[in-house]
């Protein structure tokens, strides 16, 4: 599986040292929602429409640095560190986008 936050590509040993652990948690259907309440002063209450809420996705993982020496590594793993924290640590809406082994795309977060 192949997961690219706002660009920020994991998985992929051709692009980045970051690595996924099994399982991704949350990536499933989100639970529905629907309002509902009581009419005041009169009889009877209201159902309004149903819609997605919210979902936690939970990513755990590793970054693996490489270099021609051990300083070399530390100094690449702490740029991959930081690229990801980049990737993640905007504010407001952020794309989250899976490719599975099978070859299906998905899209989660802003398009």
């Amino acid at each position: 599986m192949i997961v690219s936050v706002n660009g920020f590509t994991l998985n992929d040993p051709s692009t980045t040292g970051c690595y996924l652990d099994e399982p991704v948690d949350g990536l499933g259907l989100p639970q529905l929602r629907t309002s509902s309440g009581n009419f005041s002063g009169r009889h009877g209450g209201y159902v309004g429409a149903q819609f997605y809420g919210m979902r936690l996705i939970t990513m755990t993982g590793r970054i693996f640095g490489h270099g021609a020496s051990s300083l070399d590594a530390v100094q690449n793993m702490d740029t991959i560190r930081k690229n990801l924290e980049a990737a993640v640590s905007g504010q407001g809406p952020f794309a989250l986008n899976v490719t599975t082994n099978g070859g299906a795309q998905y899209t989660l977060g802003k398009r």
